[in-house]
């Protein structure tokens, strides 16, 4: 009733090997390609699957046993509609400081989701654990190839489903666990990627501004603000960047959280705004 279709995005490990090897109940179908991005894998999954429903599952998510059942039961009692799953952190993953700043978030996250599950926002979807009607999202043109290759390209498509009018169901017991979170250095880079993507989004959508990170800038306390504006004037590699980094460290050896997810929370915006910056000087600069 189900299949497994895997994409090789440019694996250079023994990723196509495991695969021909593994033995399942159900049909498991490979499909390799150069490396072009998550959202170019997706798009060869869609185009590539037979059935009514597509589950997007991402790498590094173990599905807990009852995730495909939930995800069809929502579809059966909703109908027409996008149903985002729960992300936790598997137990494997070491509780590091950083890890935990990222547990607490992902709790703040879906508390606030399940206090009203028929209304995310198209900025919640998470690729790494949704469904949807196949034929809506070919409709739709898949995934965003060009964003693909930068970050962000689920929140882009929930924007674009948002104006068609979809439905978007959280069901917390469709349960996903991550098995693998990015360093400080991966996370960083993510950040800054993901500011990139927030300039290219507002070009391709415009009126989109304030459903995007961008619309927050004048929100923050003017003391952020100008914090902000004063560290995206210098490069990661300079010194004042390089002290904000090395008090981090400092902080992470005692683990007191009170005063060391404040400069988690200030180093990664600075490369979030920082990433905007440098995609947004070929449109007129940041204040544009």
């Amino acid at each position: 009733s189900y299949e497994i279709i895997v994409v090789s995005d440019g694996s250079t490990d023994d990723t196509v090997e495991m695969v021909s090897q593994f033995k399942a109940p159900v049909s498991i179908r490979m499909f390799e390609q150069t490396n072009q991005g998550g959202a170019a894998a997706l798009n060869t999954g869609l185009r590539e699957a037979r059935g009514n429903i597509i589950l997007c599952l991402d790498d590094d998510v173990l599905p807990s046993p009852h995730l495909l059942e939930e995800h069809l039961k929502t579809h059966r009692s909703k109908g027409n509609c996008l149903v985002l799953g729960k992300l936790l952190l598997h137990s494997r993953l070491k509780r590091t400081p950083l890890v935990t700043f990222f547990e607490q978030s992902y709790e703040k996250h879906y508390q606030r989701m399940e206090q009203d599950p028929n209304n995310p926002r198209p900025y919640d979807l998470a690729g790494g654990n949704m469904s949807l009607p196949r034929d809506l999202l070919l409709d739709l043109g898949g995934f965003d190839e060009e964003l693909g290759r930068i970050s962000d390209y689920d929140g882009e498509l929930g924007y674009r489903l948002s104006l068609k009018g979809l439905k978007f169901i959280f069901n917390p017991r469709a349960m996903g666990y991550l098995t693998f979170l990015k360093n400080y250095d991966q996370r960083s880079r993510r950040e800054y990627d993901n500011g990139r993507s927030a300039v290219v989004q507002h070009r391709k959508h415009p009126e989109s501004v304030w459903r995007l990170t961008l619309g927050n800038y004048r929100k923050a306390p003017i003391w952020r603000r100008l914090l902000r504006e004063c560290l995206i004037r210098h490069k990661p590699d300079s010194r004042v960047v390089k002290t904000i980094l090395f008090v981090i460290r400092g902080l992470e050896y005692p683990g007191i959280r009170a005063v060391l997810y404040p400069w988690y929370r200030l180093i990664f915006d600075y490369y979030f705004w920082l990433g905007v910056q440098v995609e947004a000087a070929s449109q007129g600069g940041i204040k544009r």
